[in-house]
């Protein structure tokens, strides 16, 4: 009985939004005008079993869509692993975030490409963490670099690692043994802290963000929100309007995000 109600409810949400997209409301208002006694909370329970099914998405709080794309799975790179390890057998109660600048590569043009491994953690740890990788990759690590640090030391070099302190209340994930930030985040970063990214600045990131948008689903309440946290919310808003438009995104969901941004 379970599965022929979800089955159902699909069938009367892909015939109530045509234009692949529906608010929680919009579902809400379409069951009272038919005369279905459904309640907000089975509404919700259903839409929730529908996403773990991977059948819609909500790109916004409150609003979907059947238009599924990939999850993020990062492949991650020997020097990666490599320091995950290091670190993990090191401080095997620590908590820290990592990710690594390969991840964007598919959508750069730079004929030289440097791989940045960026690793997060709590400030009373940051030090410690920073001299033990020290002495594991010499000349290869660096904290809280600047631009004027990066183009005099790490220039020259293929791969390295930034040490950085903790953004509190990031959104994270767990993925395979290894806690990441969520793909909203990385944006954010990405365009938010421009003396470690200034190699990723103008087209190159546009061609992350045009890329990412693409490829990948994005929350972007996840992302909106984040960016109002990073302190840097009309800015980013800006770009983001700009983005958007620039890859066709179509008029009603470009709509429905704007408002958000209010």
């Amino acid at each position: 009985m379970e599965k022929k109600k979800l089955i159902f409810l699909k069938f009367i949400v892909s015939e109530l939004m045509k234009t692949n997209l529906f608010s929680l409301k919009d579902l809400n208002n379409f069951f009272l005008r038919k005369g279905y006694d459904l309640s907000i909370n089975e509404m919700r329970n259903y839409l929730y079993r529908l996403k773990k099914r991977n059948e819609i998405y909500e790109f916004l709080e409150g609003y979907y869509t059947f238009d599924i794309k990939n999850d993020f799975q990062p492949q991650e790179s020997i020097f990666f692993k490599k320091i995950c390890n290091k670190i993990k057998k090191q401080y095997p109660d620590l908590e820290f975030i990592i990710w690594e600048t390969d991840w964007l590569a598919e959508f750069l043009n730079m004929v030289s490409f440097k791989n940045i491994i960026i690793i997060e953690v709590e400030k009373y740890a940051i030090n410690t963490v920073f001299e033990y990788l020290k002495t594991i990759f010499p000349n290869k690590v660096f904290l809280n670099p600047d631009e004027k640090i990066i183009l005099n030391y790490a220039n020259d070099l293929n791969e390295y690692i930034v040490i950085k302190s903790k953004i509190s209340k990031s959104p994270v994930q767990k993925y395979k043994k290894s806690m990441i930030p969520k793909l909203e985040k990385i944006l954010v970063d990405l365009f938010n802290e421009d003396e470690l990214f200034f190699y990723y600045r103008g087209k190159e990131l546009e061609n992350i963000f045009s890329g990412l948008f693409k490829k990948y689903s994005v929350n972007f309440s996840t992302l909106l929100n984040y960016a109002k946290r990073r302190g840097k919310k009309k800015e980013f808003n800006n770009y983001l309007e700009s983005i958007l438009e620039k890859i066709k995104l179509s008029n009603d969901f470009r709509k429905i995000i704007f408002n958000r941004m209010d």
